[in-house]
């Protein structure tokens, strides 16, 4: 006697998509500031207890800091300080749960590949100086448009139509290709 559960089963594979290639979080930055200036009060501390044990000579230098702050009574700039922090506070947690950018273009493929943002001008550049004509070029590149700037000689018209044909061949692949926009001057042949 056969059951449903011993019979193989015959499912397609299909792999799951890769997530998409995210730049680092906007918090990073200002975590690294806060780490070194965490470890640098952690190097005072290493220094005051290397100090107090006798280890080490030199003044300690928290019980002055300690003075100072006991004889503070409560001021006007304490509650401006006070709310500054308490808005820089807030403004790091809004940092901390911000959506990462996307650093990548994913392109039409069964598997998922994608297309580094820094990687459509040198894509735009090399594919433009591959057209008879281009003396050089260079490129800049938003999310929704490539704009190439080219040094030709000869008819700009052609050149301008060969390179924006060549460059968005080169982009054809995306799941949604920039927008090309091809700048041309035109170099005397003397």
């Amino acid at each position: 006697m056969t059951t449903a559960l011993s019979e193989p089963t015959q499912m397609a594979m299909v792999p799951r998509p890769a997530p998409a290639p995210v730049a680092a979080a906007a918090a990073s930055r200002v975590a690294v500031v806060l780490a070194l200036a965490l470890a640098a009060v952690g190097g005072v501390g290493i220094r005051e207890a290397l100090v107090g044990l006798g280890w080490i000579s030199g003044v300690a230098w928290t019980p002055p800091v300690v003075d100072v702050m006991n004889g503070l009574t409560p001021d006007g700039w304490m509650f401006a300080a006070g709310a500054i922090l308490g808005l820089m506070g807030i403004a790091l947690m809004v940092l901390a749960v911000l959506p990462r950018r996307t650093r990548g273009l994913p392109l039409s493929a069964a598997t998922a590949v994608y297309l580094d943002r820094a990687d459509i001008p040198k894509l735009a550049d090399a594919a433009a100086r591959d057209v008879p004509g281009v003396l050089d070029a260079r490129s800049s590149a938003s999310r929704r448009k490539v704009v190439v700037r080219c040094r030709v000689t000869g008819q700009t018209q052609e050149l301008r139509q060969a390179v924006a044909d060549v460059v968005s061949q080169e982009f054809a692949d995306l799941q949604t290709p920039p927008r090309v926009v091809v700048r041309i001057r035109t170099e005397s042949s003397s």
